[in-house]
């Protein structure tokens, strides 16, 4: 059985690369993850292994104090595959993150928000306001046209009768053209969310600069960390933008609980 939904991939089997960061203290480790869609995991971990050693015998004290310095270790090395870019950043979304992990608690993020949790965080956030709770819809045509689920490009007219608030992914994440064109058709009677697959900050920047995106959906796990997260909530908040969080690795949203 292949694990997850995804509205762009069709064999997606939802996996993660998973790095522990040690230190010479008793009990203080950090743990970081980098959302893939199977066969991917490899791949990143031989990545995640080359960028380690640049963190070997450094201080964790200076690398806590200053994380943007931390994150261009990573990311400002001009002979890796980018920047900012493919399995290299993906590598970066697994060093950051346990790094973070070490500055705020010293523990495995996972450890404290187990899935029985998610009951009562509906309820806390239905008390605070919130009024709409996002549902992904399966992969049979006609089930998702019951549920009022949106699946693909070619449906979505047939399930505007639903009143769908937000279509996802209706295409390619690196299709500017196809964004832009999309919404038009389809405003005022539905809107479009995307950024599961967008690779980092420079896309979302020209994404909300075309005006094309009406809720950004950011993945913790595919951009590069928490570093990334925190530049692209900052011009959503600017262009009072919505935000849609990807939700189908529990991870994704409990690093969100967590660091922000």
């Amino acid at each position: 059985r292949l694990d997850g939904s995804d509205a762009i991939k069709k064999n997606h089997n939802y996996s993660a690369a998973y790095a522990i960061f040690y230190t010479d203290a008793v009990d203080l480790e950090g743990h970081g993850m980098a959302f893939t869609c199977g066969h991917d995991d490899g791949t990143v971990n031989c990545c995640t292994e080359q960028l380690s050693v640049k963190f070997v015998n450094k201080k964790l004290k200076y690398l806590v104090v200053d994380m943007r310095a931390t994150h261009q270790i990573c990311t400002g090395d001009s002979q890796w595959i980018g920047p900012e870019k493919g399995v290299i950043q993906l590598a970066t979304a697994t060093k950051t993150e346990h790094e973070v992990d070490v500055r705020v608690h010293g523990y495995p993020s996972y450890t404290t928000f187990a899935g029985w949790l998610v009951r009562r965080l509906i309820r806390e956030f239905q008390a605070e306001g919130f009024t709409y709770f996002k549902q992904k819809v399966g992969s049979d045509r006609q089930a998702d046209i019951r549920r009022a689920g949106i699946i693909a490009r070619k449906l979505v007219m047939r399930l505007l009768p639903f009143k769908s608030i937000f279509i996802e992914e209706p295409t390619s994440s690196d299709n500017m053209l196809g964004h832009a064109a999309i919404p038009k058709a389809l405003y005022p009677r539905t809107k479009v969310v995307t950024g599961e697959h967008i690779q980092n900050r420079i896309i979302f920047k020209q994404l909300f600069q075309a005006q094309v995106i009406d809720f950004c959906q950011i993945n913790s796990c595919r951009v590069a960390g928490v570093n990334e997260v925190l530049a692209i909530l900052l011009m959503v908040k600017k262009l009072n933008i919505p935000v849609a969080l990807m939700l189908a690795v529990l991870v994704c949203v409990n690093m969100f609980n967590i660091f922000l």
